[in-house]
């Protein structure tokens, strides 16, 4: 009885439980989140209705600078590249850049 008790309970909490959980972000990216929520509040509110956000991709996946770009520059301890070019956002979207180059 024990067990079927907490076999339904299990049954009707788990939407509950899965719709509560968030995606994780990177350390990285709570650190500009905690310091753009005073600075640039609308830049991170924007960010927080996005698709990325509710998918876990952060400040950082997007803007974590590559190593050949040379409009890069350090912000607070990271590698930042502050205009996130299509060739960023190959990283995640190959098939959209390939669309893109067209």
């Amino acid at each position: 009885m024990r067990i079927h008790f907490f076999s339904i309970l299990l049954i009707f909490s788990a939407p509950f439980l899965l719709h509560s959980q968030t995606p994780q972000i990177s350390k990285a990216g709570k650190a500009c989140i905690e310091c753009h929520a005073s600075s640039t509040p609308g830049v991170v509110e924007q960010w927080q209705s996005s698709a990325h956000a509710r998918k876990g991709v952060d400040c950082y996946s997007c803007h974590q600078a590559d190593a050949k770009d040379p409009a890069t520059f350090e912000h607070y301890g990271y590698k930042i590249a502050v205009i996130v070019t299509p060739n960023y956002c190959a990283r995640c979207h190959p098939a959209e850049f390939k669309q893109f180059e067209k």
